[in-house]
């Protein structure tokens, strides 16, 4: 799915409302991108293909764990791609959110949420997995502007207030590209 949101105005508040999936849980994952107080940065035109990945893991009692991958080429194709595993008995709701945003204000939002079921009394882990490919013609005429990016992971949340927190976190967006895996 691709939404394209010229402004943060009414009809974004009215898609963050109708991707409301549950109640925040304060624990969030841990990955590559978040570890540290600053976001990414990497020049598009430096490199033929740009990408950021890493590792979900929570802290305390959250069973969740995972991976995310995200590559951007200079042709405009992307993938966003990763894999949850629940390893407790309880389902969760999990979804992960990577906005990247150029200097030139468009931002990019790839999504990807699912509700994982607990695993039985003598079964294994329960795994989930995504993997979404596309293509963007706003993101080839834009390759060659430098990018900043964040990715972030969260249990039983509600995916409009993760996206809407992290397009705060990477600055000003004149256009927002939502995807949805």
């Amino acid at each position: 799915m691709l939404a394209v949101l010229k402004r943060w105005s009414t009809p974004v508040f009215l898609t963050a409302a109708l991707l409301t999936v549950g109640v925040s849980v304060p624990a969030m994952a841990n990955d590559n991108s978040t570890q540290s107080t600053d976001p990414i940065t990497q020049a598009g035109p430096a490199t033929p293909q740009w990408s950021t990945n890493g590792q979900i893991f929570f802290q305390g009692p959250i069973p969740i764990g995972g991976w995310y991958s995200l590559t951007m080429n200079p042709d405009g194709h992307w993938n966003y791609s990763g894999n949850w595993k629940n390893t407790g008995y309880v389902p969760w709701s999990v979804s992960s959110v990577c906005v990247v945003r150029n200097t030139q204000g468009t931002a990019w939002v790839f999504q990807a949420r699912a509700n994982i079921s607990g695993r039985s009394l003598f079964g294994g882990a329960v795994n989930r997995g995504w993997n979404r490919s596309g293509f963007n013609g706003v993101l080839k005429r834009d390759y060659r502007y430098a990018w900043t990016a964040r990715c972030q992971t969260q249990a039983n949340l509600d995916v409009a207030g993760l996206t809407g927190s992290l397009i705060k976190t990477v600055g000003y967006v004149k256009e927002i590209y939502t995807f949805v895996a």
